[in-house]
């Protein structure tokens, strides 16, 4: 979603061909990453691309290379940056589809022997809107969380807490007080799995919109 428009097609508005957007996504990769060789430490290199049942999220990138463009970008930006970590990022990987598939995304590209380096988990967290809240009180609890958590590191990677955000949506004390228990709470858990290696907020905004 965040590419040009161009990025995709060809001077008739149509798809390009996988030997043509392979090599757009060398270059790119390439030239962003070569640009920073050596002061950049670790890259997100693919983000978002699993949806919630396990299957591929049906983005450009998908319906002309297929499976095949996680390895590439892995691969690209080995090249680019031979040192630089490498990184695979996603929310709700708790949930069983995206979860499955993720376990086989990770097992192949260690299997090809292309470098991945740590696995990113977003925990988008909210505690008054009703539909959002059920999904973190699932996501809060310690017995799944652990389980998941297990799961990943049976990779021999360490893993990442990213896109943290725990919004309070008011400045009324019972919001506050909500947002402070979902906080100990989840950082109890993570502070006391071996394998997280940081945990990074994804903003600092609190306020009755989302992030």
């Amino acid at each position: 979603s965040q590419c040009a428009p161009w990025f995709w097609v060809d001077d008739k508005g149509k798809f390009v061909t996988p030997e043509v957007l392979k090599q757009r996504m060398k270059d790119h990769i390439h030239t962003v990453v070569g640009r920073y060789k050596g002061r950049i430490h670790g890259w997100d290199v693919v983000n978002e691309a699993i949806v919630e049942d396990g299957s591929y999220r049906n983005s450009p990138f998908y319906q002309i290379l297929g499976e095949e463009f996680i390895p590439l970008a892995f691969q690209y930006a080995h090249e680019a940056d031979p040192k630089a970590e490498l990184y695979l990022n996603d929310y709700g990987m708790n949930v069983a589809g995206r979860r499955d598939t993720y376990v086989k995304i990770i097992k192949d590209l260690q299997e090809r022997g292309l470098r991945i380096d740590a696995i990113g988990m977003q925990y988008h967290l909210f505690n008054k809107r009703e539909d959002e809240y059920e999904k973190t009180r699932f996501t809060l609890n310690p017995e799944n969380l652990y389980q998941h958590m297990d799961l990943y590191s049976n990779f021999g990677k360490p893993l990442q807490i990213t896109e943290v955000t725990v919004p309070a949506y008011s400045w009324a004390p019972e919001d506050e007080e909500i947002q402070a228990e979902i906080i100990e709470k989840i950082y109890s858990i993570w502070f006391s799995h071996p394998n997280v290696e940081q945990i990074i907020y994804w903003n600092l905004v609190d306020g009755y919109a989302h992030f």
